[in-house]
């Protein structure tokens, strides 16, 4: 099954979505973890009740605990390294609206694409493949947010009136895992993101990723967890589109 955005697809493999939720990076600005708000989001993000996949089925995301091992595209069943919390209340949304997350409705992305109404945050990214990357990027497949599908029918973002819980799932590498039938991204950190981060939950990731905390930091953390794939800015994202 495919979806054609003009000469750009997302595409199924049979008996699985071939669909990948990314985040795109943005402007940072430290967040509080563990409960409070955030001047933007740049962290990967699902919600309760996003179903994942373990070998012996799928699971509510909310139910995973560091040990439990997933289904990623690239690499087989990974172990869950870290798993992180946050909640915004209602009030905390209405005061920062960019951090309300993406309702994309069952079917919106094509044939029971996603297999259920998801909510993702508002930079979480998918991956599109077609002609028209490889014309204008010399890639057959690239990342693109969420935030930049809402003209599709059925991709709006909302305010929830109980507010969102935002769950963050950690690899030894940036994974790319199957949820609600769709491929989504893994928490990709980066030092300076650590560094907004809770005095606890940052020891807790430095003692698990000592590089987190290295001088040369940034580059090494790059490097420890690059990118599953090339991201498509959203001004990109409408040349690519418009080719092939």
């Amino acid at each position: 099954m495919t979806l054609n955005f003009k000469h750009c697809t997302f595409s199924r493999l049979p008996g699985h979505a071939k669909w990948h939720w990314f985040h795109w990076w943005k402007p940072w600005h430290p967040p509080h973890w563990g409960g409070g708000k955030d001047d933007c989001d740049p962290v990967p993000c699902f919600t309760p009740g996003t179903r994942v996949y373990t070998p012996a089925g799928s699971i509510a995301v909310q139910d995973v605990r560091p040990g439990d091992h997933l289904l990623t595209r690239d690499s087989g069943m990974q172990q869950v390294v870290w798993v992180g919390r946050r909640t915004l209340s209602a009030a905390e949304i209405a005061a920062e609206p960019a951090l309300a997350p993406i309702r994309i409705a069952r079917g919106a992305l094509g044939d029971d694409l996603p297999c259920r109404d998801m909510l993702v945050s508002p930079q979480h990214r998918f991956l599109v493949r077609g002609p028209g990357l490889a014309v204008a990027f010399s890639e057959p497949e690239m990342l693109v947010p969420a935030t930049g599908l809402k003209a599709r029918k059925g991709v709006t973002q909302i305010a929830p009136d109980i507010g969102v819980s935002y769950i963050h799932l950690l690899f030894k590498r940036h994974e790319i895992v199957l949820s609600d039938g769709l491929w989504t991204e893994s928490f990709q950190p980066a030092a300076r993101m650590v560094d907004g981060m809770e005095r606890r939950v940052q020891t807790e990731l430095h003692s698990l990723f000592p590089c987190l905390r290295d001088p040369d930091r940034d580059r090494s953390t790059q490097t420890a967890f690059a990118s599953a794939r090339p991201t498509l800015k959203p001004r990109e994202m409408l040349a690519a589109f418009e080719i092939g």
